[in-house]
């Protein structure tokens, strides 16, 4: 049942449901285009096998400091994915609301995120992210770190629209080509810590001037 639309975008949508045991959880919806060519149609085979072969892989993660892949499923024209919902504030909203985070509150979250990058990272094949920003961390009501979201979802719109989906300001110069690697997830970790302890974002590589 759903509770409320948390945001909408071209063939996506994520909603804050209750499933039938009356836990909250998050479903992610991706819609597929209905007029498409032979070729297209073959393309979005592709993406449709590769993102449910991940989410896959992504239902085998059990670790209290990574949301979990609940299910994925389809129904007509969409896909869904959906997750555990993390309830506390993302640091993104903490940081606008409280201001930047001091040298020891910096170290003790990149501690707890390097931990989780570990755990993606060591996992055979490795598990990249690929959306690591500070709205997909939240401080959880016991005060731990937790990722939410994975960039999985946002790689099979990009498939489809052929459109960046993102923050261009957390993602490393080889994903911006599409060849993302765990290095990938390691620049966008940077990032974050950046703008913990600054309150400002990095400045996209699409945006900077190599003279300067």
């Amino acid at each position: 049942r759903v509770v409320r639309q948390l945001s909408s975008k071209p063939l996506s949508a994520v909603y804050l449901v209750r499933t039938g045991s009356s836990q909250l959880a998050v479903l992610k919806q991706f819609a597929l285009p209905s007029c498409v060519d032979d070729s297209q149609s073959k393309k979005i085979a592709r993406l449709v096998a590769d993102f449910e072969t991940e989410c896959q892989i992504l239902k085998q993660i059990d670790n209290p400091l990574i949301s979990k892949v609940l299910d994925t499923f389809s129904d007509g024209g969409s896909h869904y994915m959906l997750l555990d919902y993390a309830p506390g504030r993302d640091l993104l909203r903490v940081v606008q609301e409280h201001g930047v985070f001091g040298d020891s509150e910096c170290a003790r979250i990149a501690i707890d995120v390097a931990e989780i990058m570990v755990k993606l990272h060591s996992h055979a094949p490795a598990i990249l992210h690929r959306d690591l920003t500070p709205d997909n961390l939240v401080i959880t009501p016991a005060g731990a770190i937790r990722l939410i979201d994975f960039g999985s979802a946002h790689q099979f719109v990009e498939g489809i629209t052929g459109t960046l989906v993102g923050k261009q300001a957390y993602i490393a110069p080889e994903q911006l080509r599409g060849k993302a690697t765990v290095q990938s997830d390691i620049y966008s970790f940077g990032c974050c810590l950046y703008y913990l302890a600054t309150g400002k974002e990095p400045v996209a590589l699409t945006q900077c001037d190599a003279r300067t």
